[in-house]
């Protein structure tokens, strides 16, 4: 069994040079393109998860947001900040995946209450069948 996030790796990695060319400027706006295949498809992949990220802090409310980023992340705020701001706390959220990979963050996360929460979110079930 091959994990979603992997088979799309793989089926982006079928895909020829010059359909990545055309596919990446709607997934990376802007922002400077690869033409190198390998460096595209980094390209592709990082920004993918972080449009995954932000949708995921978009659908929590900002008591499951705080709870992740003063439990799990273990945010420190600056004196005055509003820990109860929703926007503060996705952006919080959002930064603690700059640095790791999508899979690493989840790898790294024991917190069944987390997980749980972001199952929830997500839609999934978290019991055992």
């Amino acid at each position: 069994i091959i994990p979603n996030s992997q088979m799309s790796a793989l089926q982006l990695k079928n895909l020829s040079n010059e359909t990545l060319m055309d596919i990446a400027p709607s997934v990376l706006g802007a922002s400077k393109i690869s033409e190198e295949k390998s460096r595209l498809l980094k390209q592709i992949k990082k920004e993918s998860e972080l449009v995954g990220v932000k949708e995921l802090a978009f659908m929590m409310n900002h008591l499951e947001l705080r709870s992740i980023c003063d439990d799990f992340i273990k945010v420190e705020y600056k004196e005055g900040t509003n820990r109860n701001n929703k926007m503060v706390l996705s952006k919080r959220f959002m930064e603690s995946f700059e640095d790791v990979s999508l899979q690493k963050w989840f790898r790294n996360c024991n917190d069944k209450k987390v997980l749980a929460t972001l199952c929830n979110v997500m839609g999934l079930s978290t019991k055992a069948s």
